[in-house]
């Protein structure tokens, strides 16, 4: 159950699974609730999630051009890294697509 971790939690559980992350910039929340994973990052995007009442964002790489929307949201940003998040997205894929036709090879 991750709805009652703070930032560090996330941040250890973020680090297990992807194997680190490249940048963090902590929001307002306490206790970050609910959670957006993005594969892009823009202002427009960013205002999108805290109007869904997200309160952590997850994407590959921090956008210098959202740092406005960031800092006036209050939004956790966790940037987990191009690579790390293209090969970690890669072997899901590969793992569901396994598990619905078990002789793939």
């Amino acid at each position: 159950d991750t709805s009652a971790l703070a930032l560090p939690g996330w941040l250890e559980r973020l680090r297990v699974e992807f194997g680190g992350y490249d940048e963090v910039v902590p929001g307002s929340a306490d206790q970050p609730a609910r959670v957006a994973v993005v594969g892009a990052m823009n202002e427009a995007l960013v205002r999108e999630a805290a109007d869904r009442g997200v309160t952590l964002y997850l994407t590959g790489q921090y956008r210098p051009s959202a740092r406005r929307a960031v800092a006036e949201t209050g939004l956790h940003v966790v940037a987990l890294g191009h690579r790390r998040t293209e090969e970690w997205g890669v072997r899901a894929l590969g793992q569901v697509l396994g598990e619905h036709w078990l002789d793939l090879q």
